[in-house]
């Protein structure tokens, strides 16, 4: 609830503050959809707001209304990610809502999307697992002091092991826990190429890119362009394995991801071109690919 609509609120005059709410939303709900990760939570909980003002109002359908959009915002969050159950919870409470309104029972609509939108919240709410925030970073740290020991094979597993500990927390939080997952992720990748174990190195390639992806889908405007550069990595991986067919289908993915989100530059160093010259596995780039 904005300033305004609270002052008029408390002040007892409710239309107005029901005016500045609603006006206010439609600011919110332009930043909800340009950057979804990180206002879309925000405008489900702005959306509750505005539903419960208009049914203390009596604006009973206006207010099934909004609870409805605000259901659906929430099911677009990563609410059903951090709790799977609650968010079960929620979608059933919102599926009997939509019975009682079919049905007329406006009164019960209006309680169970009470119920859902509540424990929408409780799930976006969730803490994470305090122990798991603690233990990543430290095993990131941990491998650094082992590699510049000397002790490599042993800096190797505790990079894999942060890399899987970060994977966790980014199921809960992707937006918030992709770039430490990533991070690890390719630098288990590195090593494991010098190391010459190339399969296990493209296996560490391709989490990255699904990293991507996930957070992409969450944020497209900020991850799009990230998930098409990683797929680069994993075409020069399959391209030095003699998968040549399988490197094409990576980088034809890889340009449509480009293409979706921006034109081609017109200078040669530009990303897109970059991966044009690598769409001809025979051409000069095979060998640096492999390497």
């Amino acid at each position: 609830m904005t300033v305004l609509s609270k002052w008029y609120a408390e002040t007892g005059r409710g239309e107005d503050a029901l005016k500045v709410l609603r006006s206010a939303m439609v600011t919110r709900r332009q930043l909800a959809v340009r950057r979804p990760a990180s206002f879309l939570d925000i405008y489900a909980t702005n959306l509750v707001m505005l539903a419960r003002h208009e049914a203390g109002l009596g604006y009973v359908r206006e207010a099934l209304q909004t609870y409805q959009e605000a259901c659906s915002s929430f099911a677009r969050t990563e609410a059903a990610a951090r709790e799977p159950e609650l968010a079960a919870r929620a979608q059933a409470l919102e599926s009997e809502a939509e019975n009682h309104v079919e049905a007329g029972r406006e009164e019960d609509a209006l309680t169970s999307y009470q119920q859902a939108v509540t424990a929408y919240g409780q799930a976006l709410t969730a803490p994470t697992d305090p122990e798991l925030v603690s233990q990543a970073p430290k095993l990131v740290r941990r491998a650094h002091a082992l590699a510049a020991a000397g002790r490599d094979e042993e800096a190797l597993s505790l990079f894999v092991r942060a890399a899987d500990a970060y994977g966790k927390l980014a199921e809960r939080n992707v937006t918030r826990y992709v770039g430490p997952h990533v991070l690890a992720l390719n630098t288990a990748a590195k090593r494991l190429a010098r190391a010459k174990r190339h399969e296990e190195a493209l296996a560490m390639l391709e989490r990255v890119t699904a990293a991507y992806q996930r957070a992409a889908d969450a944020d497209p405007a900020r991850y799009t362009l990230h998930y098409a550069r990683s797929l680069v990595p994993v075409a020069k991986k399959l391209m030095g394995a003699g998968r040549d067919s399988d490197a094409r289908a990576v980088l034809h993915r890889a340009l449509d991801v480009y293409q979706s989100v921006t034109p081609p530059p017109r200078s040669r160093g530009g990303g897109v071109t970059v991966i044009r010259h690598l769409r001809d596995p025979g051409g000069p780039n095979r060998g640096r690919a492999a390497s």
